[in-house]
């Protein structure tokens, strides 16, 4: 599957580094965002990149990518932007700049997982087993569903059309991220309980997500837990830095 990328570079870099943006926060000399940039360049499923940062940021970096948008608006709005500037007729992965991991194989992997599936949206989840044998010291967020705990990922493959018909949505969900009560209003006080209880499968996730967009959509068990490492905190920001300066952090034996 050929597709096109959306880099979100913006957020804030409180308590992690002296940066504008999270995006451009230096590591080893080279800026976050410019990882997951090489990453995509080298993968042979991606062709057009753009990111979206806000205003009056530079950096060599820009070269890379096939177009820059500047915006400092909210996620979805961000998001939007983004694929209008590539006006793409093809699915787009919308990815956040804070996974400087990211390898070319883990999104080929990911890309071709998608093929095999029939959805407009798809989002990638890793098994808590495959993230701790990575980085056992990093601190991540677990799901229980019957399937097993899983963490998710931070790139997302959607149908652009989707996108610009569910702004608001989006935006309305995006918006509840931390507000359970409100939440389960959307989603349905019986299936956040199940959610709670560990009792939904992935495929009940699936189907109630797609009720929701009206749209079908695919849960992706990645084997890459790459994907799913992102910098939220400065021990994150430290342990990566070291990882990609070349010291091996996996777990012992």
């Amino acid at each position: 599957m050929i597709a096109d990328a959306v880099i979100l570079a913006g957020g804030s870099s409180k308590n992690l580094a002296d940066a504008p943006v999270k995006g451009v926060i230096d590591i080893n000399g080279k800026p976050m965002v410019e990882y997951v940039l090489d990453a995509l360049v080298a993968c042979p499923e991606i062709d057009r990149i753009c990111v979206v940062i806000p205003p009056g940021i530079d950096g060599v970096w820009k070269a890379k990518a096939d177009a820059v948008a500047e915006n400092d608006g909210t996620l979805t709005q961000n998001i939007a932007l983004g694929v209008g500037a590539l006006k793409s007729d093809r699915m787009v992965l919308i990815l956040s700049s804070d996974i400087p991991l990211l390898t070319p194989e883990a999104v080929s992997d990911f890309l071709k997982r998608c093929e095999d599936r029939e959805a407009r949206l798809y989002y990638p989840i890793i098994p808590e087993s495959v993230a701790r044998a990575f980085f056992y010291t990093m601190k991540r967020t677990y799901v229980k569903i019957k399937e097993g705990r899983f963490t998710g990922g931070n790139l997302t493959l959607a149908d652009p059309t989707l996108i610009e018909s569910n702004v608001e949505l989006l935006e309305e969900t995006y918006a509840l991220r931390k507000s359970p009560v409100k939440l389960a209003r959307l989603l349905g006080v019986r299936f956040i309980l199940g959610l709670f209880l560990g009792n939904v499968s992935v495929a009940e996730v699936e189907r109630r997500v797609g009720q929701i967009l009206n749209s079908p959509v695919a849960a992706i068990i990645s084997p890459f837990p790459e994907i799913g490492l992102d910098i939220d905190k400065l021990s994150d920001l430290e342990i990566i830095s070291a990882y990609l300066a070349g010291k091996n952090l996996s777990a012992p034996n």
